[in-house]
């Protein structure tokens, strides 16, 4: 008996760069990755702000490091905004404020007892 040959599965569907897991990005998908210009991703790469290899004329991105160092930086951000403001809530102050429904109420006088 012949073994039929099986159609080989058609290629995954992505939408963009996080769904479909590449171990590298080129500059283009690391911009859409963080939502910025390829322009600003070719300029945070030359100043070693990005992880990143040169090949030829283009960068190279590892797609754990840029996520690892997003989250590193988003941790980094959070932290300085919170030592900023020490007394704040963590939800709005307006949450927590009484509101007052109506006319103010009339205080009556109670008459001397002496």
């Amino acid at each position: 008996m012949e073994n039929p040959q099986l159609p080989e599965p058609a290629p995954a569907k992505t939408t963009g760069v996080v769904s479909s897991l590449l171990l590298t990005l080129d500059t283009e998908q690391c911009a859409e990755l963080l939502h910025c210009s390829t322009s600003t991703v070719e300029e945070l790469a030359g100043k070693g702000e990005l992880p990143a290899a040169k090949f030829g004329r283009g960068w190279l991105f590892v797609t754990k490091q840029i996520l690892e160092m997003l989250q590193a930086r988003c941790e980094t951000e959070a932290a300085g905004r919170r030592a900023a403001a020490p007394n704040a809530t963590r939800a709005h102050p307006m949450l927590h404020t009484p509101k007052t429904v109506g006319r103010p109420r009339k205080v009556m006088k109670l008459p001397d007892a002496g």
